[in-house]
Order: structure tokens, then C-alpha cells, then sequence
């Protein structure tokens, strides 16, 4: 019966052990991940957006944070003072960085459809996600 309470207690020790060294490797995971790598701070979606939010009223959806300077897109927002003035074109969700194609004048984000003038139609077109800029096609655009 002794050995058993000596056997259960190792291994309760050995299990604490574990999950300790595990706990201190995982917390430090950012901190390594980013380790060697030019980091460039940007901001960040946090909580979803809704399409039409102004930009000035983002607030706590946003936040700073430091992304590999190889993972920023070309539009990223680095200042909220370069899009003040504009809303989100479509709706943005958490973990993508603010990119500053994705507002448009608060006019344009508010309309559901492109007016269609007379004796023109309008038609849709299947296009792959990575062909879309900001999520509304402009008149006269051919890219």
C-alpha cells in the first residue's frame, strides 16, 4: 500500500511538472513567434465590424497590435486619421488588419445597389474573392 501513495504522489508531481513547463512554453509562444522577424505595429480588428460603421466610431473594435512586416497588405492602416472621414464598405471581422481599401465615402457604404442609368442593366459576375477591392465595384473601373 506504501509503494501505491509513493507511485500516485510521483506521478501527481510529474503531471504537475508537465503542465507547468507546458503553461511557461505556450506563454511565451508570441514572443518567439515574432523572434528574428521585422514587426510593424497596425491596427487590428477585435470585435466585429458591421458595414457602414464611420471609422471614427470604431473604438474598442480596433486595436494596435505588432503583425510580420511580410503579413501587412499594401493598404494597411497604421493611423485611424487617414480613413476618419469614412465608413466600412462591408462588414470586417476579427483578427484581419484594418486595411484602409475597405471604407469608402459613408454615401457609398450606405447604398445596397449601383444605380443603373436608363436604357443601361445591370448584371452580376462571379469573381474570386481575391479580385475584389473594397467590396464595391465603381463605374468605370476595368480592373
Amino acid at each position: 500500500m506504501n509503494r501505491r501513495i509513493v507511485a500516485a504522489f510521483l506521478a501527481a508531481a510529474l503531471a504537475l511538472l508537465a503542465f507547468v513547463s507546458i503553461f511557461l512554453y505556450v506563454r511565451n509562444a508570441d514572443t518567439r513567434a515574432l523572434n528574428g522577424v521585422s514587426a510593424k505595429k497596425v491596427y487590428v480588428v477585435v470585435n466585429p465590424v458591421t458595414k457602414g460603421t464611420l471609422a471614427e466610431n470604431l473604438g474598442a473594435n480596433v486595436a494596435v497590435a505588432e503583425v510580420p512586416a511580410k503579413a501587412i497588405p499594401d493598404q494597411a492602416v497604421y493611423d485611424l486619421a487617414t480613413i476618419r472621414t469614412r465608413a466600412a464598405s462591408v462588414d470586417l471581422v476579427a483578427g484581419e488588419v484594418l486595411l484602409a481599401t475597405r471604407f469608402v465615402d459613408p454615401t457609398v457604404a450606405s447604398q445596397d445597389a449601383v444605380p443603373v442609368p436608363k436604357g443601361m442593366e445591370q448584371m452580376s459576375l462571379l469573381v474570386k474573392p481575391e479580385q475584389i477591392r473594397g467590396g464595391v465595384i465603381q463605374a468605370g473601373e476595368v480592373k
